[in-house]
């Protein structure tokens, strides 16, 4: 099937230090899985806050954003956009009145 780790012995999986991955990276991982799994909201809420404790800031969840989109592609990156955007706090509503004036 192309899985590395499924195809490892079982002691060898036993034997992988998960915890000795930093904090941040484990959390814009999960992100990332989240945002190529186009998860529920509420649980991209959660990750999205696991990765700001993590010390990474909103542009740099927004590269990670992009950074998915030759895997993902481009429609798949753009329908998860908006969920991200709440996810971290930002306010659609208010960009969209910004640049569109009047509407």
């Amino acid at each position: 099937m192309g899985d590395d780790v499924a195809a490892l012995p079982a002691c060898d999986v036993e034997d992988l230090d998960v915890a000795s991955v930093e904090p941040r990276n484990a959390a814009l991982v999960r992100l990332g899985a989240l945002l190529a799994l186009d998860c529920s909201p509420a649980s991209l809420q959660r990750v999205s806050q696991e990765v700001e404790l993590a010390g990474v800031g909103p542009d740099e969840i927004v590269r990670c954003l992009v950074s998915l989109v030759p895997t993902l592609g481009v429609a798949r990156t753009s329908s998860v956009a908006p969920s991200l955007a709440l996810a971290i706090g930002f306010d659609l509503d208010s960009a969209l009145v910004e640049l569109h004036p009047g509407r």
